[in-house]
């Protein structure tokens, strides 16, 4: 697929106390231009709130169960986020390394995770991962309606939740948790969506061009090799433009 960060490059820990109650799970690294040849990035996750009642807890993991978080791992660092990160660290450019473009970054996350399951990650329960991503890929669309409708008075709290629920399929408990979210990052949930479908739309392009001689690691190299930059900067290492 692409090359990988070594695994010494990350750790895993528990979201600090003042970050909780909003995101399940982050990505932080340390700042690109720092140089250091030994470095080291946190892939945070957020731990169940000790204050839940049983029912509540049951239904936040019910929505993170095994599948999910492996998926939410695969966004957040191999070969999502932290894969991006190190690929910006290899970038001599000053400038290029430190531009980031949110929505290119987000749709890259999300379309490496689909790209693992549609290359087989998972074996014999392939199609159980491939289930819970196009499962996200509704929940990436929802969210998208409802940053805009929700910050712009075109749907209160309550129709936000039951879209959430009955139309996207997610928990009560973790649905609750995403409309905090949305009163929180304005514009931020919209992100995944637009870079995705711009990825997508630059994909089709490149094989129509290249026709069967189309390399999947040679497109994702290319993709992520220049930095963060706005999907629409990229057309011309494809020789698109």
């Amino acid at each position: 697929m692409l090359a990988l960060p070594p695994p010494e490059t990350l750790e895993v820990e528990p979201m600090p106390i003042f970050k909780r109650g909003v995101s399940s799970a982050e990505y932080l690294a340390p700042g690109v231009l720092e140089g250091k040849v030994q470095w080291k990035a946190t892939y945070f996750v957020d731990p169940i709130d000790s204050n839940w009642d049983p029912a509540r807890t049951e239904s936040y993991l019910r929505d993170n169960n095994n599948y999910e978080v492996q998926l939410t791992a695969m966004h957040e660092a191999y070969p999502g986020h932290h894969t991006q990160f190190y690929y910006s660290k290899r970038n001599s450019n000053p400038l290029r390394s430190v531009l980031w473009n949110a929505p290119f970054t987000e749709g890259w996350a999300v379309y490496a995770t689909t790209l693992m399951t549609k290359l087989g990650y998972g074996g014999s329960k392939n199609l159980r991962y491939c289930f819970f991503d196009l499962k996200g890929n509704i929940r990436m669309a929802i969210n998208a309606l409802i940053d805009i409708k929700l910050h712009s008075r075109e749907m209160t709290e309550e129709e936000s939740i039951r879209l959430m629920v009955e139309e996207g399929f997610q928990e009560q408990a973790a649905a609750e948790k995403k409309l905090l979210r949305s009163q929180l990052e304005t514009t931020q949930l919209t992100q995944y969506f637009l870079g995705l479908d711009e990825i997508q739309q630059l994909e089709n392009e490149v094989r129509k061009v290249k026709g069967t001689s189309f390399n999947q690691r040679e497109f994702n190299e290319t993709l992520i090799g220049h930095g963060s930059l706005p999907v629409g900067c990229l057309r011309s290492y494809f020789q698109l433009n």
